[in-house]
């Protein structure tokens, strides 16, 4: 791994608002299906690359984890202020599970609420290091957004993070006038790992008959565990910020068996029948191996007749939503999903007023 000095250098190059990248990766970006890579995003792969430690196999959970966070320190946004930050202690179906609620602006009347399953592989992945997107759609949607701290593999292995997840939307919708939420309109939504646990939730509280949730965001999400896909063919092994093997450790983590992958639960991709889920937003993006199955499954929601809208950020890898810092397309995102979801939920009014920076410290 480089030093610091090195990769906060390249960081704060990656955040420049002169195209440092364009010039430094000029006659060498990559070209796939028509389109071609953005360079800072090219550059910032580069760099993430040199601050992972050896080959993926060579990394336990923890250092993993760490690094993750290391990605979030250099190319993350910086936080927005809130009303409030608080953590909950719920009963899960494990024993005790920490939900984080941010509440954005004070409000006349009860806001929509915002289940948000955070990404990471299943592996990694936690509230701090998404505090900033969690910020920002708070912001953007106007609305409540819960955040469940759901089990991580190896420790919790599959399905802890789906009953974690549902459990957590379980409570949200039940309790939401206890923290100030409208119950009636209640959103899910998730980047990879979370995309496919949006899928999971929706597909299940479908079936099970609730709670009933309004709208779902699919955010390049990760929905059949096969990698059978062409974008997985072309960008697997590309060197980019998710690869096949990363994604091979990822499941020798969180699966006891090969045939678990297969399932439903884990694979959501494979649900038979998608009729009946909630109007959804699924976003991609252009060099990321996850690509097809995230337009597949929105091409199979219309065709089930859901209302979808699908965005494609054609130049962007996977990961981009949460290095919001480095990426103006990554806030575009996020202000994007927080207009979808105001349109599709509704936010009636508020004063709109925010407490100064400084007054919602990220709890302990």
């Amino acid at each position: 791994m480089k030093n610091k000095a090195w990769l906060h250098a390249r960081a704060a190059l990656a955040r420049a608002p002169l195209p440092v990248a364009s010039l430094l990766y000029a006659g060498r970006r990559l070209r796939e299906d028509g389109f071609v890579l953005d360079a800072n995003a090219h550059f910032v792969c580069d760099t993430v690359n040199a601050l992972r430690t050896g080959t993926i196999w060579e990394t336990g959970p923890e250092l993993a984890r760490s690094q993750f966070e290391r990605v979030i320190d250099l190319f993350g946004q910086l936080p927005r202020p809130m009303e409030s930050v608080v953590d909950r202690t719920i009963a899960g179906p494990a024993g005790d599970l920490t939900v984080r609620i941010y509440t954005p602006a004070r409000s006349d009347v009860p806001p929509p609420v915002f289940v948000y399953y955070h990404g990471g592989g299943f592996v990694q992945g936690s509230l701090r290091a998404y505090d900033s997107t969690c910020r920002h759609l708070a912001a953007a949607s106007g609305a409540i957004v819960v955040v469940p701290d759901y089990r991580l593999a190896p420790e919790g292995k599959f399905p802890a993070a789906v009953e974690d997840c549902l459990a957590a939307t379980e409570w949200a919708a039940g309790n939401a006038a206890d923290f100030g939420g409208d119950s009636g309109r209640l959103a899910v939504g998730g980047d990879s790992a979370g995309g496919n646990l949006t899928a999971v939730v929706t597909q299940e509280c479908r079936d099970s008959g609730g709670p009933d949730i309004s709208f779902q965001i699919l955010i390049y999400p990760m929905l059949d565990w096969s990698c059978a896909t062409r974008s997985f063919e072309s960008f697997g092994t590309a060197g980019l910020f998710l690869t096949r093997e990363r994604i091979e450790w990822y499941a020798r983590h969180l699966f006891a068996n090969e045939s678990e992958a297969k399932t439903v639960r884990a694979s959501p991709g494979r649900r038979e029948t998608l009729a009946g889920l909630p109007p959804a937003l699924v976003v991609t993006a252009g060099f990321d191996p996850l690509r097809d199955e995230g337009r597949d499954y929105a091409e199979r929601l219309k065709k089930a007749g859901v209302a979808v809208e699908f965005v494609e950020y054609e130049s962007m890898v996977h990961g981009f939503a949460f290095m919001a810092g480095a990426f103006s397309e990554g806030k575009d995102l996020l202000d994007r999903i927080g207009r979808a979801t105001k349109a599709a939920l509704g936010n009636h009014g508020g004063s709109g007023q925010a407490w100064p920076p400084g007054r919602d410290p990220i709890p302990g």
